[in-house]
């Protein structure tokens, strides 16, 4: 449970920083150049795939147009 929590966690940290950035953009202010990349490790069987196309759903819900899952 502590893995889900740590995860939950920092989905919602870079959920927060989306709504953010949003805000600024809409106040015309600026908004910094910045680049996200997650990897998700583990042994098979982990859900990493599933927890991957889980936030690229909720980033693309909240209009952060650099979504992109790709899979190794």
């Amino acid at each position: 449970h502590q893995r889900i929590q740590g995860i939950k966690n920092e989905v919602g940290a870079w959920i927060d920083q989306v709504k953010v950035f949003n805000l600024r953009k809409e106040q015309g202010m600026a908004i910094p150049d910045m680049s996200y990349h997650m990897v998700f490790t583990g042994n098979p069987g982990t859900a990493k795939t599933t927890v991957a196309r889980l936030f690229a759903e909720i980033m693309k819900e909240m209009d952060f147009n650099s979504v992109q899952l790709a899979k190794a």
